[in-house]
């Protein structure tokens, strides 16, 4: 017959410590209550001086000197200015005494029982949305990985296709980015390897047609549908006759000087832009990493048609730190071409200025 064995006599119930049990998620998602890891020191000593077990009791009473001593001998002035953080960051609240000092005030029993210090009970309070919060910050940091693992292996078929726009991904994934960013260069990459595949195959169906002299062979390349169009944007790329494409070319500058006139922009192209198509496809990548949108872009488009919507973006972000939001100026600048007070010439004309001023020294 098997007994059970009595537990040790000075054996004790060790009960969980709840008070750390959010820390973890708010590690994860500190980003998004704007918080730093020094923040969150500061509010790892908070915590130290709550009683365990008990999360009813949420006040901290802690001098300045002790909180410093349990944030690692952080100085006092980086303490305040962590703690004001955290205020503003809605975790913690303060509760000033009119002496700033803090204590909780010994009364009768049955009486309100007033307390000055610092409160965690925000905290505790949005444990949900902190845990969601996390989630989400985890979600998006495996998607960026998943990301940035499939440009990783774009890049090591462009090697040998394009091995300027291969170097400049190796550049990006060096860096932290976006989804979004990482998105569209991926797409670019893929365009760029569908680009050369077609063309190869174009180019071997070029050698096997008849050799006549009399007989023009026109020039065969791949016709890619606008990254916002309204067409269909499922369709695979076609290869098309070039004398069958739309003439992009707008009537007030030509491509050479909107590159002249725009080389910070111009730098973030991934493969030399050679003609109006290509500049349309970069300025398509170009928009959402300055922050205009999709539908913004498309309203551009329609009011100054594909190559002027274009050559503003380009503009736009040539300006840089003169322009505060990329997104609301090609909107005011869209409704001035709707009514007919807007062209680019003016604004490739006076970057053109610029740029001149700027090679002369001036």
């Amino acid at each position: 017959m098997i007994h059970s064995i009595p537990p040790m006599s000075g054996a004790k119930n060790i009960l969980p410590d709840h008070r750390w049990a959010i820390l973890p998620d708010l590690i994860t998602a500190r980003t998004a209550f704007g918080l730093n890891d020094r923040d969150l020191t500061v509010l790892r000593g908070l915590i130290s001086c709550l009683p365990k077990g008990d999360l009813a009791k949420t006040f901290v009473f802690a001098s300045n000197h002790t909180l410093s001593t349990r944030c690692d001998g952080m100085n006092e002035r980086t303490l305040r200015r962590h703690l004001a953080r955290l205020i503003a960051a809605g975790v913690i609240t303060r509760h000033d005494s009119p002496n700033r000092k803090r204590y909780a005030r010994r009364v009768h029993i049955g009486a309100a029982n007033p307390a000055f210090g610092f409160d965690l009970a925000p905290l505790y309070a949005q444990a949900q949305m902190i845990r969601d919060a996390a989630l989400q910050m985890t979600a998006r940091t495996d998607q960026v990985a998943a990301l940035r693992q499939d440009l990783s292996l774009l890049r090591q078929s462009l090697i040998a296709v394009d091995p300027v726009l291969a170097d400049s991904i190796r550049k990006l994934l060096r860096r932290k980015t976006t989804p979004d960013i990482l998105r569209n260069v991926i797409a670019a990459a893929k365009q760029c390897l569908e680009t050369h595949e077609l063309t190869a195959n174009a180019a071997s169906e070029t050698q096997n047609l008849s050799g006549n002299d009399s007989q023009t062979v026109r020039h065969i390349q791949i016709s890619f549908k606008d990254s916002y169009g309204a067409e269909d944007c499922n369709e695979t790329p076609r290869i098309i006759d070039t004398h069958a494409l739309p003439d992009h070319r707008p009537q007030s500058e030509n491509l050479a000087e909107v590159l002249l006139a725009c080389p910070e922009s111009y730098s973030y192209a991934y493969q030399p832009l050679t003609n109006w198509p290509d500049l349309i496809r970069f300025a398509d990548v170009l928009a959402p990493i300055v922050q205009i949108d999709k539908h913004v872009i498309t309203a551009a488009r329609q009011a100054m048609g594909a190559v002027g919507a274009a050559v503003t973006v380009l503009c736009i972000v040539q300006m840089g730190q003169h322009v505060r939001s990329a997104g609301a100026y090609l909107r005011y600048l869209t409704k001035r071409a709707q009514a007919g007070l807007f062209s680019t010439a003016p604004l490739v004309q006076a970057l053109l200025g610029v740029q001149a001023k700027l090679g002369a020294g001036g």
